[in-house]
């Protein structure tokens, strides 16, 4: 499976609320996008996580 593909994966997971199949998609990305990581995360109450994305996502955009 590609990384666009567990992308699709992880986006319909999210979209049909199967947040731990969102998380497992993303979990298996080269490099999963930051922002949807969070999302998944704080869904699943993972505030360690979600801090963690977001860190990464404000290192790579600091001006958002």
């Amino acid at each position: 499976m590609t990384d666009a593909e567990r992308l699709d994966a992880a986006r319909a997971a999210l979209s049909r609320r199967d947040f731990a199949a969102a998380r497992t998609a993303l979990a298996a990305m080269q490099a999963p996008p930051a922002m949807l990581l969070a999302q998944v995360a704080a869904h699943l109450g993972d505030q360690a996580a979600e801090e963690q994305a977001l860190s990464r996502q404000l290192a790579a955009e600091p001006r958002h």
